[in-house]
């Protein structure tokens, strides 16, 4: 990635991951007035915001004030500063990203509740149509003994079929 024409030293954040001097923000087209200031801002720093891993997400562009020098310890807080940001942007994207994974549980829960209701639908009309005349044949008289006990077996495991329907 090498630096835009513009000037911006955006490459170099890239490649060393650290802050950038910007000692000319009118060069780079940039005009910040401060109400109640005579002097504008002319100096800023490009600051990199790192996301979860370390790699760069963004960058953030502050202007340092006219009336105080870029010591370390400026140089440290802006550095903190972008930190925080960095922390409170990657705080959100895992936000963003937990609540995607809980709607798409949430969906994945809804589609198997339809489906296991429609399944056990399908399967509890036909075996209620089977159930009542199997059991009028059951206690009816015009079966043999063997027969009422084969159709008593059936009977018995329709009945733990539609259990088992229901618990579905």
């Amino acid at each position: 990635l090498d630096d835009p024409p513009s000037g911006w030293p955006l490459g170099a954040l890239y490649r060393q991951q650290a802050a950038q001097d910007l000692p000319s923000l009118e060069a780079l087209s940039l005009r910040l007035t401060v109400e109640g200031w005579a002097e504008p801002v002319g100096r800023g720093l490009l600051l990199p915001l790192k996301g979860a891993g370390a790699e760069l997400s963004g960058f953030l562009l502050v202007g340092c004030s006219p009336r105080r020098p870029l010591d370390e310890g400026y140089r440290s807080f802006l550095n903190l500063v972008a930190g925080q940001l960095s922390a409170a942007l990657a705080d959100a994207q895992a936000y963003e990203d937990e609540r995607r994974r809980a709607e798409a549980l949430a969906a994945l829960d809804r589609a198997k509740t339809e489906f296991f209701s429609n399944v056990s639908h399908e399967f509890r009309t036909p075996l209620t149509l089977m159930l009542g005349p199997l059991e009028e044949l059951v206690v009816g008289d015009d079966l043999t003994e063997p027969q009422r006990q084969r159709l008593s077996l059936i009977l018995r495991n329709a009945n733990r079929l539609q259990r088992l329907v229901n618990a579905l």
